[in-house]
């Protein structure tokens, strides 16, 4: 069996961290599972500045409407208004595009934007992980999964 972490705290004592193979609330509920599903393209065909530009809009999406407050809501409104998301790029130079937006944002050190950026993360990479494993099965095993 293996054991639990620990640490050892100022006096020398063993401290257990708690179970985390659930989740922290101990009922199975992560914010991930909160968050809306992605509904865009994400890997964009393989190019990487409009992946890291997709991903960076969908997570700045996110910390506005988990946040509420209005600077948030306006700031990710102007630099939506001049975006052109045909090429997944800002149309002005003066805007700084979704990445920039959510740089600016990260940069105030909040420890609450940062759980919401990493879990926006996470549900990336799992639905990306999905997607991944759907498309083996398909395409080798003829099965269609829903995960």
């Amino acid at each position: 069996m293996i054991e639990s972490l620990y640490f050892f705290d100022g006096n020398g004592d063993k401290q257990y961290c708690p179970e985390m193979k659930t989740s922290i609330s101990d009922r199975g509920e992560w914010l991930s599972d909160k968050l809306s599903s992605i509904g865009l393209n994400i890997s964009q065909s393989g190019n990487v500045r409009k992946a890291d530009e997709a991903e960076a809009m969908y997570i700045a999406i996110q910390v506005a409407y988990i946040i509420k407050e209005e600077s948030f809501r306006s700031e990710l409104e102007k630099v939506a208004k001049e975006y052109d998301f045909d090429n997944i790029k800002t149309r002005s130079d003066s805007n700084l595009g979704f990445r920039g937006l959510l740089k600016n944002w990260q940069s105030v050190q909040s420890v609450i934007i940062n759980i919401i950026v990493s879990a926006a993360k996470f549900k990336i990479s799992s639905e990306k992980k999905d997607n991944i494993i759907r498309k083996i099965f398909i395409k080798y095993f003829n099965i269609s999964l829903y995960l």
